[in-house]
């Protein structure tokens, strides 16, 4: 599975955005969509730390910096494009930059939004691939998100046709997990 690429949001959009981000973090990704099924575009924006590695950062320290918790945080968008509000924030959705497996690299891959439901997508492995993909789903009712589906399939990369797949867990088998309550491996 390639890496999507991402467009770089606007300045605007950044500024926008600016508010939200602690400090010793950096906007890794973003996606614009409707997750919360009203007139006003949102954004999803994945944080990462904005540590750097250097030539002379001992191995702990790189692998504490790679293990880092990245956030996902919901955006409303407000009336008449005057921002964004905060309305969610999960730090165990999108895993580590170092969380691949023996092929290293960042199993992140992108953040897919549909009128209020959105999905987390992974990929990562060694000789066994394996894609990981979390969705939640907007309640109007009491206006949050939860955990609506998570399912996981891989396969070896010398026999693409060997496909595992797990069978995808619903609400019937986690129950209602709000976004903000969710700890991963659902």
């Amino acid at each position: 599975m390639p890496k999507p690429v991402a467009s770089p949001p606007a300045a605007d959009s950044m500024r926008a955005m600016a508010p939200f981000v602690p400090r010793g973090y950096r906007v890794l990704y973003t996606r614009a969509g409707d997750l919360n099924r009203d007139a006003w575009p949102d954004r999803v924006v994945v944080l990462d730390t904005a540590a750097v590695i250097t030539d002379s950062t001992d191995y702990e320290e790189q692998d504490r910096i790679q293990r880092i918790n990245r956030p996902l945080l919901l955006l409303l968008g407000q009336p008449g494009g005057r921002g964004y509000t905060l309305a969610a924030r999960n730090d165990h959705v999108v895993f580590c930059a170092d969380c691949s497996g023996a092929m290293g690299g960042d199993p992140f891959q992108q953040v897919v939004i549909r009128r209020g439901y959105f999905s987390v997508e992974h990929y990562g492995g060694s000789a066994w691939r394996w894609v990981s993909i979390v969705t939640f789903r907007y309640n109007p009712a009491d206006r949050h998100w939860y955990l609506h589906r998570s399912g996981r399939y891989g396969f070896h990369a010398a026999n693409p046709d060997s496909t595992i797949e797990n069978e995808p867990r619903t609400t019937r088998d986690f129950g209602r997990v709000r976004f903000e309550a969710y700890q991963g491996g659902e």
